[in-house]
């Protein structure tokens, strides 16, 4: 069956994008995990509620999976780096066929729980490792752009229509969207082993040879050297997680509280994750004024404005209309700053790994903070507030990092050659 596979989509055109056999196959695999983390993103927190009976617990025990992207992002990083995309890839699909088995074999307890979470953090932190690495093993500098804006607009709508049908499925018991995606991650493991057949080795990428012990405290080392240089693009990484934790955290209760209080009020996430569907298209176009890097941080800032003067429009429907417009500008940076990030990877060779672990601890770290931030602004100020200071705080960021971001960032190569 495999040798039709390349003559099926040698070649796929996607609006303005030509995109290569490889990469349509690599997306469907991606589709397919992607929807069945999206089930468990919807039933998840109603199953912990149902059992734990506490919303406190439920966060904590929740937060546990991002501490464990943490620590994934670090071993990973630091242990794993010579390995290609398709080692990841493969453990990304093991760990998560294992989530979904664990919430339905085992009795529902903490340690249980516990284990769930380890695995959901894991296996999320082994599916971005494989995106970066395999845009770095197939395609080109020119297409790193095009690439994430077309992962970005697949991932999204697997989050936009995976809670519609998780929703449904819950109506016929807690375990039933929980073992659907069970079923949807063992297809995707077939159409893995397809895939690994028909595309195994395309292209042979420099291993690392270089002979330092492994260790925490080494990659600990590399991570310093290379904040030194990327400090302020982390810091905005960090702050646009943290506008979508807080999203979907507070922004869930803030839209059943408008719900009666406007033709749009109970749009308010729909708002959110809709521009991701198409904005991404238009991504190409914004950058060649500025620069993948420019437009990601100008994207940012306006997005940081509109949240700020949302929350000061006492109209519901126009609040809901002024968070779709700062969603469609931030469905713009987020492309945008994953192709960059990408450029340096590949700039980066053998300690590419470190740049990726390093990236996506800021996303992690948001996934801890966000919630417990937002959470406590709402607590103070109001749920409206909370994203006029969320906001206030991307536009301070993306202002800093325009300013504090050289035009041309230069890898330290030779200092992290000399990391011992």
């Amino acid at each position: 069956m495999s040798k039709y596979l390349p003559k099926l989509t040698k070649e796929f055109k996607f609006w303005s994008y030509t995109i290569s056999s490889v990469f349509v196959a690599y997306i469907l695999l991606i589709f397919m995990i992607d929807l069945a983390d999206s089930f468990m993103s919807f039933v998840v927190p109603i199953y912990l509620e149902d059992n734990l009976k506490n919303s406190f617990w439920m966060g904590l025990v929740m937060s546990f999976s991002s501490l464990i992207g943490i620590i994934t992002d670090i071993v990973l990083g630091e242990w794993f780096k010579e390995k290609k995309y398709n080692f990841f890839l493969i453990w990304a699909f093991g760990t998560a066929l294992s989530f979904p088995f664990v919430l339905l074999s085992l009795p529902p307890i903490i340690p249980v729980f516990l284990l769930g979470m380890f695995i959901w953090g894991v296996y999320y932190e082994l599916i971005s490792f494989a995106n970066y690495y395999f845009i770095r093993d197939y395609l080109t500098n020119d297409e790193h752009l095009s690439a994430w804006s077309i992962i970005s607009i697949f991932r999204c709508s697997t989050y936009l229509i995976g809670p519609i049908i998780a929703e449904f499925l819950l109506e016929k018991g807690v375990a039933v969207p929980i073992f659907a995606s069970l079923i949807l991650v063992f297809v995707g493991s077939l159409l893995l082993i397809l895939f690994m057949k028909t595309y195994h080795h395309k292209r042979n990428i420099k291993a690392d040879t270089s002979k330092h012990k492994k260790s925490l405290l080494h990659e600990f080392k590399i991570w310093g050297t290379l904040m030194k240089v990327i400090w302020p693009l982390w810091l905005f990484s960090l702050v646009i997680s943290l506008v979508d934790s807080a999203f979907w955290t507070v922004g869930i209760v803030l839209s059943e509280k408008m719900s009666d209080q406007g033709i749009l009020g109970g749009f308010l996430l729909t708002a959110y994750m809709l521009p991701s569907l198409f904005i991404g298209i238009f991504s190409s176009k914004a950058a060649r004024p500025f620069g993948k890097k420019k437009a990601a941080l100008f994207s940012g800032l306006l997005n940081g404005l509109f949240l700020f003067i949302a929350c000061f429009i006492a109209d519901v429907n126009w609040f809901v209309v002024l968070v779709f417009i700062a969603s469609c500008l931030g469905s713009l940076a987020g492309p945008e700053i994953s192709a960059t990030y990408e450029d340096y990877i590949v700039r980066l060779g053998n300690f590419g790994g470190d740049f990726i672990g390093l990236n996506q601890s800021s996303n992690s770290l948001a996934y801890v903070l966000g919630p417990i931030i937002a959470g406590f602004i709402a607590q103070l100020f109001g749920y409206r507030q909370t994203f006029a200071v969320i906001g206030t705080l991307l536009f301070l960021i993306s202002l800093l990092a325009i300013i504090f971001t050289p035009r041309k960032i230069h890898m330290p190569q030779q200092e992290l050659n000399q990391i011992k």
